[in-house]
C-alpha cells in the first residue's frame, strides 16, 4: 500500500516548480550552466543536491520535469531510510502504519508536487534523528546539519532539540552539530551574499509572538489542530509502552521532533506544519495499533485520522489554495486564504464545486482505502465498548444510575 501510494503520486499529482520553486531552480540552473552564484535567500543546499536530476533532464524528458520531482525522490528515500532503521527495533505494524500515514494521511503529499525546500529539511531531519536515537549517531548528526543548512530558519528548531538532547544525557558534544550548521550557514552567507550574516531573511519575522502562535495554533488556514491534529493526542504512555528499549527510545525520538517544532512555532514559518506531519504521524500510528480504554478517547483518534486524511486529499486534489487567487497571490491575500474557512484550502472543496477529474478520483480513492484500512482495528474495538456501553446502561444498575441523573 506504501508503494501504491508512491506510484499514484508520482504518475497522477501535478508536480511542477512552484512560486518558491522557481527561485530554487533558476539558481540551480545558474550554477551548472555559467557557474555564477545568485544572491537569492534560498539556500542552495537542498538544490545541489538535484543536480543529478537537472544534469538528466538534459538528455530526457526536461530539466523542469525532473527537477520538479526531486521532492518526491527525498520523501521516497526518505521512507526507505526510516523503515530501514526501525524495522527491526519496533513492532511491524507500527512502522507500517506510520510510514502510511505520512504517504496518504499528512501534509506531505502537497508538498510532493512543488520543488520547495520544506521536503528536504523535514526528511534530513527525521531520518537525521532516528539515526541519532538508534544510531548510528554521528551520520544521524550529519544528516539533520545538512537538513537544517538546507533552511537555515531552522535553527531555532535544531537548538531546541540539541538543548533537549544536551538535557538528557548530560553531555554537551551534541552542540557542535549546532556550532557545525552556522559554520556553513555562514560559509554560503559570505560567499553568495557578502558576509555571515546575510541571510536575505533580515526584514522579516516582526509579527507579535502572541498573535503569531495564535495563527499557528488555530488559523483555518493553516493551523497545526486542523493540518496535524494527531500532535495534540496524548501518547507518552503507550509509546513507553512498545517493547522494551524500543520504547523508551521511540519516546526519545518523538520528544526530539517535539523540541525542533516548538522552535520552528516559535519562529512561526511558512513551513513549521510539513515537520509537524512526521510527530503527528507517529502518534496516530501509536494510537491506531494500541487503541485505548475509553471510547471518547478512541473517538478523538478516529477523528484526527479523518481529518489528517481530507488533509491529504486536499493537498493533492484541491492544492491547498482553494482558490487561484490563494495560490497564485497568498502572500497579498494571507488575511482571505489562511483565516477565513470558505477561502481555505482546507475546507474550500466544501463551499464551492471544485475540479475533480479521474486522476483526483484515484489520489482520493486510495486516500479512503488507506484510511479505512488504518480504521478498521480501532473501530472494531470501538464497537466493542459502545456494545459495552449500552449493555451497562440498559441493566438494571445502569437505570438506577440514570433515573437518580434526572432526577
Amino acid at each position: 500500500m506504501i508503494v501504491l501510494g508512491l506510484v499514484i503520486n508520482f504518475t497522477m499529482a501535478p508536480h511542477n516548480l512552484g512560486g518558491d520553486g522557481e527561485v530554487r531552480f533558476h539558481a540551480l540552473s545558474l550554477l551548472l550552466r555559467r557557474g555564477i552564484l545568485d544572491t537569492s535567500k534560498y539556500s542552495l543546499t537542498g538544490p545541489l543536491f538535484s543536480a543529478p536530476l537537472w544534469f538528466l533532464g538534459t538528455v530526457w524528458q526536461s530539466s523542469i520535469w525532473w527537477v520538479s520531482r526531486f521532492n518526491f525522490f527525498i520523501f521516497a528515500i526518505g521512507l526507505l531510510a526510516m523503515y530501514l532503521l526501525l524495522r527491526d527495533r519496533i513492532d511491524r505494524k507500527l512502522l507500517h502504519a506510520f510510514l502510511l500515514l505520512l504517504v496518504a494521511a499528512s501534509l506531505f503529499p502537497n508538498q510532493l508536487d512543488y520543488y520547495y525546500g520544506e521536503v528536504f529539511t523535514a526528511v534530513f531531519v527525521a531520518v537525521g534523528t532516528l539515526a541519532i536515537v538508534f544510531g548510528p549517531s554521528l551520520l544521524g548528526w550529519i544528516t539533520v546539519i545538512v537538513g537544517v543548512a538546507n533552511t537555515p530558519a531552522a535553527l531555532l528548531g535544531m537548538g531546541v532539540m540539541v538543548l533537549l538532547r544536551i538535557l538528557h544525557q548530560w553531555r554537551v558534544r551534541s552542540a557542535l552539530a549546532l556550532v557545525a550548521v552556522i559554520g556553513i550557514i555562514g560559509v554560503e552567507n559570505t560567499v553568495r551574499r557578502g558576509g555571515p550574516l546575510n541571510s536575505g531573511y533580515e526584514a522579516g519575522f516582526g509579527y507579535p509572538i502572541f498573535f503569531g502562535l495564535l495563527s499557528i495554533l488555530f488559523a483555518f488556514g493553516k493551523g497545526l489542530i486542523f493540518f496535524t491534529p494527531g500532535l495534540f493526542l496524548p501518547v507518552k504512555s503507550r509509546l513507553l509502552a512498545q517493547t522494551g528499549m524500543a520504547g523508551r527510545q521511540l519516546y526519545t525520538v518523538y520528544m526530539l521532533w517535539i523540541a525542533f517544532v516548538i522552535g520552528l512555532v516559535l519562529l512561526y514559518s511558512d513551513w513549521w506544519a510539513w515537520f509537524a506531519s512526521l510527530p503527528a504521524s507517529l502518534v496516530l500510528a501509536v494510537r491506531l495499533r494500541s487503541p485505548g480504554n475509553h471510547l471518547a478517547g478512541n473517538l478523538l483518534t478516529l477523528v484526527a485520522l479523518a481529518l489528517s486524511s481530507w488533509v491529504a486529499i486536499s493537498g493533492v486534489v484541491f492544492d491547498m489554495g482553494g482558490t487561484l487567487a490563494c495560490t497564485t497571490g497568498y502572500e497579498k491575500l494571507i488575511s482571505l486564504c489562511a483565516y477565513t474557512p470558505q477561502f481555505s484550502g482546507l475546507w474550500r472543496a466544501l463551499a464551492v464545486p471544485l475540479p475533480f477529474g479521474k486522476r483526483s478520483a484515484a489520489v482520493a480513492g486510495y486516500c479512503v482505502v488507506v484510511f479505512l484500512y488504518l480504521a478498521w482495528p480501532l473501530l472494531q474495538t470501538m464497537a466493542s465498548q459502545v456494545h459495552a456501553l449500552w449493555q451497562d446502561l440498559t441493566s438494571a444498575e445502569g437505570v438506577r444510575r440514570l433515573w437518580r441523573m434526572r432526577f
